[in-house]
């Protein structure tokens, strides 16, 4: 699923296989509608409670994986609990 307001995407995926897939999508629609992908502004989250091991993961393509973002003025954070 994904949220779409003007140029902010948010991409919801249940493993690191369908956040490629999704990413891959988007930049192939994007791609046809003359759009592009800022790779340095793009960010991953990764929400994991049952594993702790997400946080070894640095980037997934070519987007970094953070803690927290800002989305619409609102922090959306990853405290690990």
């Amino acid at each position: 699923s994904n949220l779409r307001f003007t140029d902010d995407t948010t991409l919801i995926a249940a493993s690191q296989e369908e956040l490629v897939a999704l990413l891959n999508i988007l930049e192939q629609h994007s791609t046809a509608y003359g759009l592009g992908i800022n790779y340095n502004k793009t960010k991953v989250m990764i929400v994991d409670r049952e594993h702790d091991n997400h946080r070894e993961v640095k980037s997934v393509r070519r987007c970094e994986v953070v803690q927290s973002f800002v989305y619409f003025g609102s922090l959306i954070d990853n405290p690990g609990s």
